[in-house]
C-alpha cells in the first residue's frame, strides 16, 4: 500500500514538473513511475533478497515492513536525484 502511494506521488510530481518546463508530461510521468518501480524491484530482489538469503522468504511482519520501506526509500531517493538532474528550471 505504501509503495502505491509512493508511486502516485512520483507520477504527479514528474507530471507537474514536466508541465512547468513545457516537456511531454505523459512521457515524464510514465518514466518516473518506471524508474520508481524498477528501482524498488532491483533493490528488493537484487540486493535485499540475496543478502537475507533464506530469511527473505520467511520473515516476520516487522521485517517485511522494513523491507518494503527500504525499497520505497531507495526508490524515492533515486527519483529525487533524477528529477533534480533532468527536470530542473534553468536559471536565467
Amino acid at each position: 500500500m505504501i509503495g502505491i502511494i509512493g508511486a502516485l506521488i512520483v507520477i504527479f510530481w514528474y507530471y507537474y514538473a514536466a508541465e512547468k518546463l513545457g516537456k511531454n508530461t505523459a512521457a515524464w510521468a510514465i518514466g518516473g513511475a518506471m524508474l520508481y518501480a524498477g528501482t524498488r524491484y532491483l533493490w528488493t530482489y537484487g540486493i535485499v533478497a540475496p543478502l537475507m538469503g533464506e530469511a527473505f522468504s520467511r520473515h516476520s511482519i516487522s521485517t517485511g515492513f522494513a523491507i518494503e520501506m527500504s525499497g520505497v526509500a531507495v526508490a524515492i531517493l533515486i527519483v529525487i536525484v533524477v528529477k533534480l538532474k533532468y527536470l530542473r528550471i534553468p536559471k536565467a
